[in-house]
């Protein structure tokens, strides 16, 4: 039966409740345009996870997730190649990288749990078709999906320090003069800018992101309402209509009260996660709670400088997806005295 309602015994979602709460109440009484549309958006996943949760998930469940996960990067490369032969590299410009870059973690998170080479050919040429678009954070949200193959914890130190090693030898690599013109100076929508944005080497989103800083302190506890961010930064540049950042969004919209809020959801999330991924026997079981775990580092990555929670469709749909049907594992946790592990499976088709 799908309920909309957490099972209490299990702790399962109850953590972000709250976030969900927040932003519809706020949303619907909000003075902004859109503000219900975009409330909606940002509790969809939540939803999507809660139902996911409710599901009883038998092993050929997943086998099926695991062949549409396939399924989906066939689709997006097809689309990828008939946009190419349509407009040459712009064609690349319009592709949704968010939905490339969750595919290629899956798929190397499936080639680590299987061992499938396919998996991780695949990968290589989602992560291919993001560098030809010139989309600069996704192509490193897509690199860092090498450190999930590691046998280390997700939060161990070493995989900490690795990351903000990554971090700043890719800000490195961008600010080599030659490669920043070449990541930068991107010719799309640059003609819609006002002239008193002369930071086109972001395509305005540096400035942007400055004057959103400047209104935050203004309203620092509770925000200035529900996607009150949208028609500023629309204001302020022609060409987006977003801030293009999630925690500046966040914090414009609802202030450090909400960040909060939003933080603890994600803190609780991957603390269960990461307790449960000990606990599962069966490669199946494993991949969907590594997978539902991982995800969190490209998206993390890619709300600093992108839509993330508005794109939900692309990426966190199909996380929440995950982390549900990892919570609906939990209650068989609590039928079983003793964890034995089991001999490896094998690899889905």
């Amino acid at each position: 039966m799908i309920t909309l309602i957490p099972n209490i015994k299990y702790k399962g979602f109850l953590h972000w409740y709250p976030w969900m709460f927040l932003v519809l109440i706020l949303g619907f009484i909000s003075p902004y345009d859109e503000s219900i549309h975009r409330a909606v958006i940002l509790a969809t996943p939540i939803f999507v996870g809660i139902i996911a949760s409710s599901l009883k998930w038998k092993e050929s469940d997943i086998d099926w997730i695991i062949k549409l996960v396939t399924i989906s990067a066939i689709i997006f490369i097809c689309i990828a190649v008939r946009d190419y032969l349509a407009f040459g590299m712009s064609g690349f410009a319009g592709i949704p990288v968010q939905a490339a870059v969750t595919l290629i973690w899956l798929f190397v998170i499936g080639y680590k749990i299987f061992g499938n080479i396919k998996y991780l050919c695949l990968a290589a040429i989602l992560e291919t078709i993001i560098v030809l678009a010139v989309s600069r954070m996704s192509i490193f949200a897509g690199l860092l999906s090498l450190s999930s193959i590691r046998k280390e914890k997700i939060l161990s130190l070493k995989n900490i320090f690795l990351f903000i090693f990554a971090v700043i030898l890719f800000i490195g690599f961008l600010n080599v003069p030659a490669l920043r013109s070449k990541f930068f100076n991107k010719p799309i929508s640059l003609n819609e800018l006002p002239s008193n944005l002369n930071n086109v080497n972001s395509n305005g989103r540096l400035q942007v992101w400055s004057l959103l800083a400047d209104e935050i302190k203004k309203k620092p506890f509770f925000g200035h309402g529900a996607n009150a961010s949208e028609p500023f930064a629309l204001a302020i540049n022609k060409a987006f209509d977003h801030p293009h950042d999630e925690f500046l969004r966040i914090l414009f919209d609802y202030g450090l009260f909400g960040l909060a809020i939003f933080g603890y959801g994600f803190y609780q999330q991957i603390r269960r996660l990461h307790y449960l991924s000990g606990l599962l026997v069966g490669n199946r079981k494993k991949y969907i709670v590594q997978s539902a775990l991982w995800l969190f580092v490209p998206y993390l990555t890619l709300m600093t400088t992108d839509n993330v929670l508005l794109y939900a469709a692309f990426m966190l749909n199909i996380h929440f997806l995950f982390i549900g049907i990892a919570e609906s594992f939990v209650p068989d946790l609590y039928k079983v005295k003793d964890v034995v592990p089991v001999q490896a499976e094998t690899t889905p088709n």
